[in-house]
């Protein structure tokens, strides 16, 4: 029986032994340099999850333009790691549509883990003749300074659909990408805003108990009328839509109006008057933002 339980003691010692070495090599961090490859190999995959998992401070953002990247860094290996302490520096080389370019990042060590810092991201100016932002994929890119993934990208004019444009750029963290995104208006695009301006024109003169403001309306009832208490429109012609050659200021004009106004004149009698407009003209600005174009008349 000693000699059996002295066998179960060792098995037990054994046991106690192995499960300490397994909660070593579970809880020890990962070394900079698998952390580093693991990141490297999602940006040759266009794995965005993987990436964002890896990337600290987590931003959703450029993991999602990333996802919607036209191709991915090829052929990428690591030409030399530093480490420090918790920090570590990260200098690779990438192939971009055949051009080898370079991708360096940090990493650090954070709560017992190698993460990749947020120098991953490369600087992207983006600028477009039209609006205040570009799109990749789905995602909205606002013009100005931006930070993404090292990746090729096709950044698109918006609102898509009315604009039309787009440029193809690699980004990478050894230089600043300038984006400029040469946008025109589609065929599409002045059909569909002269119904919003249409829409606006019929609200305008839908009448009532004054002159609408921002409507271009101008009816000389006071030479006739000592007061005005109704308005009554027949629109004969919309204004038709011109838009600046920098899709910035709109003019609507030759549209064609009636206005009935009735109130009472000088004599104190009720009277009505008729008012015809042949250059009913309408004139604004284009605002875009985002997704939106909008007419905003003055």
């Amino acid at each position: 029986m000693r000699r059996r339980t002295a066998v179960i003691g060792s098995i037990a010692a054994a046991l106690l032994i192995a499960a300490g070495a397994v909660a070593w090599v579970a809880t020890r961090p990962v070394g900079a340099e698998s952390t580093a490859l693991a990141f490297l190999r999602a940006l040759e995959s266009g794995d965005a999850d993987a990436v964002a998992d890896l990337i600290v401070p987590a931003d959703p953002e450029p993991a999602d333009a990333f996802a919607a990247a036209s191709s991915y860094p090829q052929r990428l290996r690591i030409d030399q790691l530093t480490e420090t302490g918790s920090h570590a520096a990260v200098r690779a080389t990438a192939v971009f549509d055949g051009a080898e370019r370079e991708i360096s990042f940090g990493l650090r060590l954070v709560d017992g883990r190698w993460r990749v810092a947020d120098d991953a991201l490369a600087a992207v100016e983006v600028s477009t003749t039209v609006g205040d932002a570009v799109a990749v994929g789905d995602v909205l890119v606002p013009a100005g300074t931006v930070s993404l993934l090292p990746a090729v990208y096709e950044f698109s004019a918006v609102p898509r659909g009315l604009v039309d444009g787009s440029v193809t750029a690699a980004v990478s963290t050894d230089r600043t990408t300038d984006v400029q995104v040469e946008a025109s208006l589609s065929p599409e695009a002045v059909p569909r805003l002269q119904e919003q301006l249409d829409a606006y024109a019929r609200e305008c003169t839908s009448g009532g108990a004054a002159v609408p403001e921002a409507c271009g309306l101008r009816i000389p009832w006071a030479a006739d009328l000592a007061s005005a208490s109704a308005f009554a429109y027949r629109v004969e012609r919309f204004p038709v839509l011109a838009l600046s050659p920098d899709v910035r200021t709109f003019t609507a004009s030759g549209g064609i109006v009636v206005a009935t106004v009735t109130g009472v004149d000088r004599t104190g009698a009720e009277a009505s008057f008729t008012y015809r407009d042949d250059a009913w003209t309408l004139r604004g600005d284009v605002v875009v933002t985002g997704e939106d174009i909008v007419l905003a008349v003055r």
